[in-house]
């Protein structure tokens, strides 16, 4: 109980007391006394106890601490044995802690005093946001701390944006040009490949000067832009 009066630690300016275990622990009724059918490890009225039992910690779903024990809901069993197995067990139950404290330190919680010692999570953050929408949101930022032209994603989005103005400049100057110009048919030559080798055949004939109907100059036409 001794680390509890530290400063880093959840009850401030007031006595730690049995009944504040009851906020974090469904071992424990509202008196503070051992709730027999949570605290695996120790049985106080047989006088018996098996070690490296799991600990039913409280997941608060409301702004007041739940009276209904439901697993994964308002409770989660975390095993401290288990992180000794081996790094994803270890990961493993890291993550089951995590649920229990973002039951506090979440929005819902901000303006809530846990143990009663006038602290609210909100006090204990250093931008007034709690710990849950922090570390939870999905969203994005830029690589680098400063959102300034020199951050690595910065850099990349520009050059990404100057590569696609570049070829729509390129592709408005070559659709400018006469559409039977040798010029023309190069650049379509270069931009499709030989994936429309029949119909840039057919355009060369045209482009060369020979003559075609206007039926076969809008096939082939097609053919390029398709």
């Amino acid at each position: 109980m001794g680390q509890f009066r530290a400063n880093s630690h959840h009850v401030q300016g007031i006595e730690v007391t049995n009944e504040h275990c009851y906020t974090c622990h469904w071992e424990s009724d509202e008196h503070g006394l051992i709730n027999r059918e949570h605290h695996q490890g120790y049985n106080n009225k047989e006088f018996s106890g098996e070690p490296n039992r799991e600990v039913d910690l409280v997941i608060w779903d409301s702004t007041t601490r739940p009276t209904e024990y439901e697993i994964n809901q308002t409770a989660i069993q975390f095993t401290a044995s288990n992180m000794l197995i081996s790094p994803a067990d270890e990961r493993q139950e890291v993550n089951k802690i995590t649920d229990h404290c973002l039951g506090c330190h979440s929005d819902m919680n901000n303006d809530t005093e846990p143990f009663g010692d006038c602290k609210t999570p909100r006090q204990y953050a250093w931008d007034g946001s709690s710990v849950d929408p922090r570390y939870s949101q999905s969203g994005s930022t830029t690589w680098g701390k400063y959102t300034t032209m020199g951050s690595k994603k910065d850099q990349v989005k520009a050059a990404e944006e100057a590569a696609k103005e570049q070829a729509r400049l390129t592709e408005e100057l070559y659709d400018s040009l006469p559409k039977h110009s040798e010029k023309y048919y190069n650049y379509k030559v270069d931009q499709l490949g030989k994936e429309k080798e029949a119909a840039l055949a057919t355009y060369a004939d045209i482009a060369t000067g020979k003559t075609a109907s206007e039926e076969q100059i809008m096939m082939i036409e097609q053919n390029l832009y398709s």
